[in-house]
């Protein structure tokens, strides 16, 4: 005899997740997808001025960062440090932008960041020959991954001094091996995922200004990453259970207490950016299905399909960023950058 879930539990579901939708806004959107810096662009971050970045493909074997102006107007490339190949993965309000380069003989890659000026600032390596920069807060604080030599190809976490100065390495709990830094907040919280001996991958938040790093587990499985971190430290991401499956999940300010976040339709799901209202963003998917842009409400767990919310051709397949504003951008079915801003009442 096939058993189904209890309707003693599927009406509670339901009724949340239908009185989240109804809480939640509804958005306007404008296609913002840039112009002359290449084609299949790939949006990554957003600061409070809606200034986009994300990377395109420029040519044969070749990509290029770019970035928009405010409100996601006008593009332009972020250069390169020599290479023909570059990506722009973090901004901070402030403009400054981070990412990863090849340098001339398109062998070494290296991190960066743009000084107020626009021209990129190597930032060097932990000793190795490839390092990454994923984020940036206002401070000027740059996080990151970078080889340690050229014979241990694990990737260590860093975090530099203010203005991208000195790169160092974050002290790794016992056990673990190596791992990437994905993203700051303005206390200097920093997380990412950390790798164990056994290859597993688990999610991470440091103390301030990122000296040491703790993990936050996963929901039994080997597999997990902290992606996003707002200014009360809540910190957004996925991790997997014991069947290897994908949940997204937000934690309690300071990365304390990671609750999974729930999807009706039973579909797996991660979350990439959480703002400081409690707003996070991510997608939701299932095996052979199209992913869904999906968001959650402040201090709930319910997630929404921002198809729900905003009409845009063909729909939305990810949500990738999200400011202090709720304005939003989401990559589109048909390959289009999106930005949707809450409608006013």
């Amino acid at each position: 005899m096939a058993h189904g879930m209890s309707t003693a539990i599927i009406f509670p579901l339901l009724l949340a997740a239908v009185t989240a939708v109804s809480a939640a806004p509804q958005f306007a959107y404008e296609d913002i997808s840039p112009i002359g810096v290449g084609s299949h662009v790939s949006p990554t971050a957003m600061n409070k001025k809606a200034q986009v970045v994300g990377t395109s493909q420029t040519g044969v074997g070749e990509s290029g960062g770019f970035v928009t102006g405010a409100a996601g107007q006008g593009s332009k490339g972020v250069g390169t440090l020599g290479g023909p190949r570059t990506t722009a993965f973090g901004i901070n309000d402030f403009g400054l932008i981070v990412g990863s380069s090849y340098l001339a003989g398109n062998v070494l890659r290296h991190a960066y960041v743009t000084r107020p000026d626009g021209n990129l600032k190597d930032l060097g390596t932990l000793g190795g020959n490839s390092s990454f920069a994923w984020g940036i807060n206002n401070v000027g604080e740059v996080v990151g991954s970078s080889r340690s030599d050229d014979v241990d190809l694990t990737y260590k976490p860093f975090i530099t001094l203010p203005g991208g100065d000195e790169l160092r390495p974050i002290v790794l709990p016992t056990g673990m091996i190596g791992g990437e830094a994905l993203n700051i907040n303005e206390r200097g919280l920093v997380v990412g995922y950390l790798e164990a001996k056994d290859s597993s991958l688990s999610p991470f938040v440091t103390t301030a200004h990122g000296i040491q790093a703790r993990s936050l587990g996963t929901f039994g499985g080997r597999r997990g990453a902290a992606q996003g971190i707002n200014r009360q430290g809540q910190v957004v991401g996925y991790a997997t259970d014991s069947a290897e499956d994908e949940f997204g999940f937000i934690t309690g300010p300071n990365g304390r207490g990671m609750r999974k976040v729930r999807s009706l339709d039973n579909r797996f799901s991660s979350l990439a950016a959480i703002n400081s209202h409690g707003t996070a963003i991510g997608q939701d998917f299932l095996y052979l299905k199209p992913s869904r842009a999906v968001m959650t409400l402040p201090g709930q767990l319910d997630l929404i399909v921002l198809d729900s919310l905003v009409s845009v051709p063909g729909g939305l397949q990810d949500a990738v960023s999200i400011n202090d504003a709720g304005q939003i951008t989401a990559l589109g079915n048909n390959g289009h950058i999106y930005l949707l801003t809450p409608k006013k009442d």
